[in-house]
C-alpha cells in the first residue's frame, strides 16, 4: 500500500505537487498532518500544512486524512508516551480550531497564547473555548509557576 503524506513544506515545488497528485490518483492513500492554514511568522501569517493539504486536495480530488490535531488519536499517542493522565495534562496553543480543539476532544485542559494565530478578540466568535488564555509564553510560565508555588 502505497501513501503520500503531507504537511508543512517551505520548499514546496509544482514538481512536489504533481507528483503527490499522480500517485494519490493512482490509488495512494492521501494523509495529513493538520489543516492549518497558516502559519504565524513575525512578519505575519504564512502558508501552513492546511495551504499544501488544499492544493494537493485540488488536484487530486481527493481529501486527506487527518493523522493530527485536532482529533484525539495524536494527543492520545502523546500522553502514551509522556505518561500521564489527560485531566492532568495541557494542550498549549495558538489556534482555536486545532490545537484547542482537538486538545478538548482529547480530554486535556487547553491554553491559549495569544502570540500566533488566535487573539482575545476572536474569542467572542468562536464555539471552541480554552480554559485559560495567555498574553504570551512568559506570561503563561510566569502564572504557572506561581501557581505551583503558591
Amino acid at each position: 500500500m502505497a501513501f503520500v503524506v503531507a504537511g508543512i513544506d517551505r520548499g514546496l515545488t509544482y514538481a512536489k505537487v504533481a507528483t503527490a497528485n499522480r500517485l494519490i490518483r493512482e490509488g495512494a492513500t492521501f494523509i495529513g498532518t493538520n489543516p492549518d492554514r497558516t502559519f504565524p511568522l513575525p512578519t505575519g501569517p504564512a502558508p501552513g500544512a492546511g495551504s499544501i493539504l488544499a492544493a494537493i486536495a485540488t488536484a487530486s480530488d481527493q481529501e486527506p486524512t487527518i493523522i493530527g490535531k485536532p482529533y484525539a488519536a495524536m494527543f492520545e499517542q502523546a500522553l502514551d508516551v509522556v505518561q500521564t493522565p489527560a485531566a492532568r495534562t495541557a494542550m498549549v496553543g495558538d489556534r482555536l480550531e486545532t490545537d484547542i480543539l482537538g486538545g478538548q476532544r482529547a480530554g486535556l485542559r487547553t491554553v491559549l497564547v495569544c502570540t500566533g494565530i488566535n487573539r482575545r478578540e476572536d474569542l467572542a466568535a468562536s464555539p471552541v473555548q480554552p480554559d485559560f488564555v495567555f498574553d504570551d509564553l512568559p506570561d503563561f510560565l510566569h502564572q504557572w509557576r506561581a501557581a505551583r508555588s503558591g
